[in-house]
């Protein structure tokens, strides 16, 4: 499934902006602890410039952001076309993935960074467990992972997210009890916006001060709820709510002879789709900038993907905003051509 991946993670500016604030606070955090006192026979002070290796690295697209502010950087990639495109952005990348026989090929690293991985992942004691092993004792290396939050899959009804990639879904208190497991404790948690809600986790081997945000999403959770099943009762009908209303609105725009159009051929966009039973007489044409999945049909509906160019002379009445995580970002690309916008998820909006 992986040998060939169509997401390319550089086309949206949002994640790019993203990725190259991660890497400012990454570098900080780094900065602070390392003590590099190197007196070799009264030389100058050595510095050194970090490594970070970033697992699943796609196209590239953290790890050219880590790169512009010093680090040294090293992708893991197990689909050729992308480590093909990190390679002409001069990201060193191995092809493969992230296994005992990768990890024998690359050296220790000041960071491990792995975003939006570890749902795919089977065997997350292992991964965690090779990660863990790659870290410098010298720098007190760091991993970083970053995780699609329960909590906020819940809130803004992003049941579109569940889909056959992503194995697990993670509290943060399951996470703590997974990295306790494997002796790689986390020490600090940040809940971020990316992606319609995630956690970021710094976690290591080495001897880190607990951070007081580590309790404290323990107790977030409890008092939330989130380790009761009424909750995910709760859940169920927001999602149902959802279907019903996009269907509807999707049919009365049908009835009306509008042109409906959607943007984004994600896959989280390409679940709504087929969960809701949507086909090519509700939605003619799905609009994305990916090369690769342009002139090519979603699974099941098989409604055609476009590039964006062809909105110039099929002008959409309303544009249905697939990758609702990115709304702002398509918004700003697309209102010249005048339509109004479709957002289902987390209760179905409709906007000029």
């Amino acid at each position: 499934m992986f040998s060939v991946y169509l997401y390319h993670s550089s086309v949206s500016d949002t994640f790019k902006k993203h990725c190259y604030e991660m890497g400012k606070k990454i570098k900080k955090l780094l900065d602070s602890n390392i003590k590099l006192c190197f007196d070799f026979r009264k030389r100058p002070r050595i510095s050194l410039d970090h490594l970070v290796i970033d697992v699943a690295s796609n196209d590239g697209c953290l790890l050219e952001q880590f790169k512009k502010l010093g680090f040294r950087t090293i992708g893991i990639e197990p689909a050729k076309n992308l480590v093909n495109e990190s390679i002409k952005k001069g990201i060193p990348t191995v092809e493969g993935f992230f296994d005992d026989k990768i990890s024998s090929r690359i050296p220790v690293c000041d960071v491990i960074t792995a975003t939006n991985i570890l749902a795919h992942v089977d065997d997350v004691k292992l991964f965690l467990k090779i990660a863990g092993s790659k870290l410098s004792v010298f720098s007190k290396g760091i991993m970083v992972i970053e995780v699609p939050y329960v909590y906020d899959l819940i809130k803004g009804n992003q049941f579109d997210t569940i889909y056959h990639e992503h194995l697990s879904y993670f509290t943060f208190t399951s996470l703590k009890m997974l990295f306790d497991s494997v002796n790689i404790p986390i020490f600090r948690v940040e809940r971020i916006k990316i992606h319609g809600g995630s956690l970021r986790i710094f976690a290591s081997p080495f001897s880190y001060s607990e951070h007081r945000s580590v309790k404290q999403m323990i107790k977030f959770e409890l008092r939330r709820k989130l380790g009761c099943f009424s909750t995910y009762s709760q859940f169920e009908k927001k999602v149902l709510r959802v279907k019903r209303d996009f269907l509807w609105v999707l049919k009365n725009l049908r009835y009306q002879g509008k042109l409906v159009m959607a943007y984004c051929a994600s896959a989280k966009g390409i679940s709504l789709i087929n969960y809701c039973g949507i086909d090519s007489s509700l939605i003619q044409y799905i609009i994305d900038e990916t090369l690769d999945k342009q002139y090519m049909e979603i699974p099941n509906s098989r409604i055609l993907v476009l590039p964006p160019k062809c909105m110039n002379d099929r002008k959409p009445d309303y544009l249905v905003i697939l990758s609702w995580n990115f709304s702002k970002e398509v918004i700003l690309k697309t209102k010249h051509y005048g339509a109004k916008y479709i957002i289902p998820i987390p209760i179905l909006k409709v906007k000029r």
